[in-house]
């Protein structure tokens, strides 16, 4: 056999091999349609404008946060948060209703700068709750933001795919979906630093468990760097619309 003859059997036969494994691996469109599909529907996700939640975030040796939050899109939102540490515990409340906003710690209130609500408005809001897997959607429509697959991976015992999100200039994110289920299972973020490595951020999700139609992560964790930043428990979630003393001006 020539040195040609042999290159191009053994190009053949390597490339027969790739284009197997390539095939195997679901392509990242795949993935977001899938990921999509699991947390509801897109249709389902896009309709979902009022709704309830509660729920209990823990800072290792620091505060425990208690926050009830009340959506109803487009326009109005309240966040209403008490913070204990010590045996002490501070109460915040932000309540933002059209181009208003307010913000209340303790009994003292202010108005909330019209420039945040313009900015919670557009990039907060919309992905509140869990309308949060839509940011797939927006990502796609963001010709700045770059898709790949990301391979295979286990993320807490279940076999998982891996999606690439790079911005152009920007972050870069792995999210990591079941096989399976499509259900989100962790992100993963890289930040780069002038010295030293780079910044890694890590949020798992697990018990997923169905409230009023829409799979919910119960437990939420975040690492930074390897080090747990908090925990995060689901308490309660309710598609509801809320009734509007909910958005009075306190």
């Amino acid at each position: 056999m020539t040195k040609f003859m042999l290159f191009v059997a053994l190009a053949f036969g390597l490339g027969s091999r790739g284009v197997a494994v390539r095939a195997d691996e679901p392509r990242s469109e795949e993935i977001v349609e899938k990921a999509l599909r699991a947390h509801g529907g897109e249709e389902k996700l896009t309709g979902l404008t009022a709704f309830t939640s509660k729920e209990r975030t823990v800072y290792p040796d620091a505060m425990t946060w208690d926050v009830e939050t009340v959506v109803q899109l487009p326009g109005r939102y309240r966040s209403e948060r008490k913070m204990s540490s010590g045996g002490k515990s501070t109460t915040s409340l932000l309540l933002l209703d059209g181009d208003q906003g307010w913000m209340k710690m303790n009994d003292h209130t202010t108005p909330y700068p019209k420039t945040f609500i313009a900015s919670f408005w557009k990039n907060t809001l919309p992905y509140e709750g869990p309308r949060s897997i839509l940011r797939l959607r927006a990502r796609q429509k963001n010709p700045a933001c770059q898709f790949a697959t990301a391979g295979e991976a286990t993320v807490e015992g279940r076999p998982a795919v891996g999606l690439r999100m790079k911005l152009e200039g920007g972050p870069e994110e792995i999210w990591y979906f079941d096989r399976e289920t499509g259900l989100l299972l962790k992100e993963e973020e890289r930040t780069k630093r002038f010295e030293g490595e780079d910044e890694v951020s890590v949020i798992l999700y697990e018990d997923y468990q169905t409230c009023d139609g829409f799979p919910l992560a119960r437990k939420v964790a975040r690492r930074s760097d390897g080090k747990l930043a908090f925990t995060r428990e689901l308490i309660d979630f309710k598609v509801a619309t809320p009734s509007e003393g909910a958005f009075a001006r306190p």
